[in-house]
């Protein structure tokens, strides 16, 4: 992509200095255009960071999210496929649900306990 936006950049600039030679390729000229193809494609570059992943053997464009769980666990299980589209509402992943019944049963011992000391103060 850059690579492409760059011999478009020095094609333009040829055409315009060169060819049709529409304005004198002085040093003031010749500053400005490598002083905009490098920041532009920078720039370019830059914005793309943050749009694409990026690994040494392929790159995916696209837009992309990071999703990650709100609590703590272990996933056991992923719903979603490599490359597939989701929409909202979708079950990304499931965790083990061990734990939190577990947390749930503690504290329903707990509420049961609370009651049987209130009952019995009463008493």
């Amino acid at each position: 992509m850059i690579a492409i936006l760059g011999i478009i950049y020095c094609l333009g600039a040829y055409l315009v200095f060169i060819k049709f030679r529409l304005l004198k390729f002085n040093l003031f000229w010749q500053v400005i255009v490598g002083f905009v193809g490098f920041f532009g494609l920078l720039t370019i570059l830059y914005g793309m960071n943050y749009t694409q992943p990026f690994s040494i053997g392929t790159t995916v464009s696209g837009l992309t999210t990071q999703i990650e769980a709100r609590v703590p666990g272990k996933v056991i299980e992923v719903d979603v496929k490599d490359n597939a589209s989701v929409k909202k509402g979708d079950v990304l992943f499931r965790m083990d649900p061990q734990p939190y019944s577990d947390d749930l049963q503690k504290a329903k011992a707990n509420y049961a306990a609370s009651q049987l000391k209130t009952s019995n103060a009463i008493l």
